[in-house]
């Protein structure tokens, strides 16, 4: 994922949420992810899972993704709108769970990877 290669507004957004899958960010919380939820100064991001909440340390890569998102892919893609959501489709709305999913297929069958889902991208970024 560090070489992955972001040219436009959505690939800034695919990087980001992709990194933040394999840092342990379940698809769920990709989509309810809100603006107020990250801390880019202290790296880290407040989840939301239901009744619970949960803090998470964005590592090394995931903040400098994520800033170049907020800052140019994500005004793009909203094309003046407004939303709280971090990720967002193409027409300035929060990402569904379904388009998280077509996502990460997406990007596994570039790499060669059949069958590729957040939760399997998740997993395989915490095995030991």
């Amino acid at each position: 994922l560090k070489q992955m290669a972001a040219e436009d507004e959505k690939q800034l957004r695919d990087k980001a949420m992709m990194l933040a899958l394999c840092r342990g960010v379940r698809a769920s919380e990709v989509i309810s992810l809100r603006l107020e939820d990250v801390n880019l100064e202290f790296g880290y991001l407040r989840l939301q899972g239901g009744r619970q909440s949960r803090t998470l340390s964005m590592g090394e890569d995931l903040p400098a993704a994520l800033r170049e998102y907020l800052e140019k892919g994500r005004p793009a893609l909203l094309r003046g709108r407004e939303s709280e959501s971090v990720f967002v489709n193409c027409l300035g709305g929060p990402l569904s769970r379904q388009s998280v999913w077509k996502i990460v297929r997406h990007y596994g069958q570039q790499a060669g990877i059949s069958g590729l889902t957040p939760d399997g991208l998740r997993l395989a970024a915490h095995a030991d």
